[in-house]
């Protein structure tokens, strides 16, 4: 074992803490009793990582220990902060003042996530401003899971310049957060928010080519213009939707858009006109789940303006009620005339079998190279939908049927 730690103490100090930056702090500070070669080397680790786990879960020892890193660190950079802690009771969170000696040593990732044990927590989340001013950082990840009140966040400014992607998860988000954000981050690529509760009404931006909303609570119609953007993704919970309208967004190829859950207090004949298909016509891959059948006649609003998916190559729609939907389906298809591949993945496991007149839509579509039709495992055999299909598809290349588990 001696010949082994040897063996491993001749190595170059860049190999040494490569290797050494896949631990944790906790381990990489055990590693001083070594020897003299490593009483000092864990402080030169370019990666923090500091787990509540290691710590049997004691939030306190857990905060002792960060301050005592920093204390004795020294200046050399940082590649990368790791920080997972929680909310240790009712009476106050955790402190992130050490964030503040963290951005002075120029991290290019950083990584937090606090998750709460008890359900009485009551104290917000407090970000240090100067994370949001740290010119080197290029990763930013904020997980603040399952605590009851949303933090809010509100620097008083944000510059940074190097800044690639974000993510933050259960936070208040307002417009003044938005355009200092987008403002401040010239060069932001990816954006992700989820579970939080979002008071924007506008995300503007030249650069952005990822953008994902996730399980948000949105509190007003909400405009997203970003003519670099490449992926969309957005999903929106039961009681959750606002309506997005889609704006120069002509560099779009992927996207995924989830259209579930209305405010019952919300009447859809008061909603503003929104602008969600024709926004999307840039796009070779599109999926959708029409989940709330009370936005059904909203949504047709949008669907006359829809112009055509000029291309538009792949297409999956998962619905409960795939037949009253038809006609949002017989849309697609009349405005994508270079579609290759539909996919209708179908929710219930009884088909409804009565069709009005409106869904019987008239149109007709020279071929499809591929038709996937997915329903549930000892579910009925969408037989109408088949037959609906068939009369308005004039060549199916292929088509397969298949039963799924939910």
């Amino acid at each position: 074992m001696n010949d082994m730690v040897d063996r491993i103490s001749r190595l170059p100090d860049d190999v040494l803490n490569h290797i050494l930056s896949s631990l944790t702090t906790k381990e990489v500070v055990q590693t001083c009793i070594l020897s003299k070669r490593w009483r000092n080397n864990w402080a030169f680790v370019p990666v923090l990582n500091f787990q509540l786990d290691d710590f049997d879960n004691d939030c306190d020892r857990l905060g002792r220990f960060v301050d005592g890193v920093f204390q004795n660190r020294g200046q050399s950079c940082l590649g990368e902060v790791i920080y997972r802690g929680r909310f240790e009771d009712s009476s106050h969170g955790p402190s992130m003042e050490w964030l503040d000696r963290a951005a002075l040593l120029m991290p290019r990732t950083i990584w937090v996530c606090i998750a709460n044990a008890f359900n009485g927590v009551d104290a917000p989340l407090i970000i240090p401003d100067s994370v949001f001013s740290c010119k080197s950082l290029e990763h930013l990840v904020l997980l603040i899971q399952s605590v009851p009140v949303v933090t809010i966040i509100r620097p008083k400014s944000i510059a940074l310049p190097s800044l690639q992607t974000l993510e933050l998860d259960c936070l208040i988000l307002d417009d003044d957060f938005a355009q200092k954000l987008l403002l401040g981050c010239p060069f932001l690529k990816s954006l992700r928010v989820e579970y939080c509760d979002l008071f924007i009404s506008d995300i503007s931006s030249n650069v952005l080519k990822k953008l994902i909303v996730h399980s948000c609570y949105q509190y007003q119609h909400m405009r997203i213009c970003c003519p670099s953007l490449i992926s969309l993704s957005i999903w929106s919970d039961e009681n959750s939707t606002r309506i997005i309208s889609l704006k120069k967004l002509t560099s779009l190829v992927n996207a995924q858009i989830s259209l579930n859950g209305n405010d019952e207090e919300m009447d859809v004949n008061d909603l503003p006109d929104a602008q969600l298909f024709s926004g999307l016509s840039n796009a070779t891959s599109l999926e959708f789940y029409l989940g709330d059948p009370d936005l059904k006649e909203y949504w047709k609003k949008d669907i006359t303006k829809c112009r055509t998916f000029k291309n538009l190559k792949s297409l999956e729609i998962k619905a409960w009620d795939m037949i009253n939907n038809f006609d949002l389906i017989a849309c697609f298809l009349e405005h994508s005339p270079l579609l290759q591949k539909l996919t209708l993945k179908c929710l219930s496991k009884k088909e409804n079998m009565m069709i009005h007149a409106e869904q019987d839509v008239s149109f007709l579509v020279e071929h499809l190279e591929t038709v996937d039709i997915h329903y549930p495992k000892d579910g009925m055999l969408p037989i109408k939908l088949m037959s609906m299909l068939d009369r308005r598809v004039k060549t199916f290349r292929n088509i397969n049927i298949s039963s799924v588990s939910s």
